[in-house]
């Protein structure tokens, strides 16, 4: 059994802590870990956050935790210096390291180098871009990382096409060394409540917009409330929830009360389980309208519901959009855009119901359970590739 030691994930379970900023990359790690528990020997470092109660995992996989402090930029940084003292005590009981970014694969570098132990780095995010890093000079630091520990592992998993372009194209990176494997998505039966939705002021008659994801200006949150100001001008009442964790939601309550639009938006923080499914399974629509994303796992969520999609055509969007139908797009920065697609697909219920039925027929075609199995192909082929040498 392989022995696999994964590096990077802030937050396990994703959106445990508050405290924490996790997002995409800690849900796609953890729906891959659910289905390796038990084919791989796995060992997971996280930010420390207390203890971990996800009875899935209590016996299957070992979770150890690792100093994490700071703000967005701190806390990868943080946790990357800290897990590198407890994978050296880690490091005899591995096989392979798999480090979910490019900075923490520094550490899988180092005991490459010195130790002689494979790694592979998974790449979610145009992490080098300065739309991501937040300046110039932050995203040429991470290119930097981004080269030294792609171009030095032993194998590198994109999780998005246009990502996997971008990193052959600027990074020239080997063709045999990189795969693609993007999320997968599995359907949840949810019986709906209305004692949940009671809780978060959604009746019947609400048109409900959901928002779920981390709350940064580059996922477009400001868009989207100036889009809520423009349809309650027009007389279009909706109901925008907001469920997630970040750093402006102070900001987004204070520009809601200031606006007037309190009963339009609602920011209930996270949602994790039964209550995120009510909530998806309640929306008419899900939307997010960042300004840059690779391949956004909670379009496939929204899909698996049967939940339309109104989001911006960056990364992957615009790919998924034309095989699934059940995304319409909308143009970034463009709260007038952003309202008029909300407008229209309200009023027009047989559009929003071709658009669901397209979405379920596209998850049918995918599942996390075959993400897993090439997941573990990818491990199985570095660790042969190290035996033969």
């Amino acid at each position: 059994m392989i022995r696999l030691l994964i590096l990077g994930c802030k937050d396990f379970p994703p959106f445990y802590n508050k405290k924490i900023i996790s997002g995409g990359m800690e849900v796609y790690t953890y729906e891959l870990v659910k289905r390796l528990a038990g084919r791989l020997d796995i060992s997971l470092i996280k930010g420390k956050n207390g203890k971990m109660n996800d009875k899935t995992f209590s016996k299957d996989i070992k979770v150890y935790d690792a100093a994490i402090l700071g703000n967005s930029v701190l806390q990868p940084v943080s946790l990357t210096v800290s897990s590198f003292f407890k994978t050296l005590k880690l490091i005899k009981q591995t096989d392979v390291i798999n480090a979910q970014t490019p900075l923490s694969a520094l550490i899988g570098a180092f005991c490459k180098f010195f130790l002689k132990k494979p790694y592979v780095v998974c790449v979610h995010i145009f992490g080098s871009t300065k739309e991501h890093a937040g300046n110039n000079l932050f995203a040429r630091v991470y290119f930097v990382i981004e080269k030294l520990t792609l171009n030095y592992a032993d194998a590198v998993i994109s999780v998005g096409d246009s990502l996997a372009k971008f990193l052959l194209d600027v990074h020239k990176l080997s063709q045999d060394k990189l795969f693609l494997i993007h999320p997968g998505m599995d359907f949840q039966e949810v019986k709906p409540d209305t004692d949940v939705l009671k809780k978060y002021g959604i009746g019947d008659e609400a048109f409900v917009l959901l928002y779920l994801g981390r709350f940064i200006k580059e996922k477009g949150i400001f868009d989207l409330v100036e889009a809520i100001k423009i349809l309650k001008t027009r007389g279009i009442k909706v109901k925008l929830i907001f469920a997630g964790s970040g750093e402006l939601v102070k900001e987004i309550r204070e520009e809601s009360s200031r606006s007037g639009i309190e009963e339009y938006i609602s920011v209930i923080g996270p949602v994790l389980g039964d209550i995120k499914n009510q909530l998806i399974k309640r929306a008419d629509l899900m939307i997010r309208t960042s300004y840059h994303e690779v391949f956004p796992i909670t379009y496939l969520e929204a899909m698996s519901f049967g939940t339309p999609v109104i989001a911006t055509p960056v990364g992957d969007v615009p790919y998924l959009a034309k095989i699934s139908g059940a995304i319409e797009l909308v143009p970034v920065n463009n709260p007038e855009k952003i309202a008029d697609s909300i407008a229209r697909l309200k009023a027009s219920p047989a559009q929003l119901q071709k658009m669901s039925e397209s979405g379920i027929k596209f998850i049918e075609s995918i599942s996390w359970e075959k993400q897993a199995d090439k997941f573990q192909r990818v491990l199985e082929s570095v660790i042969e590739k190290r035996q033969t040498r």
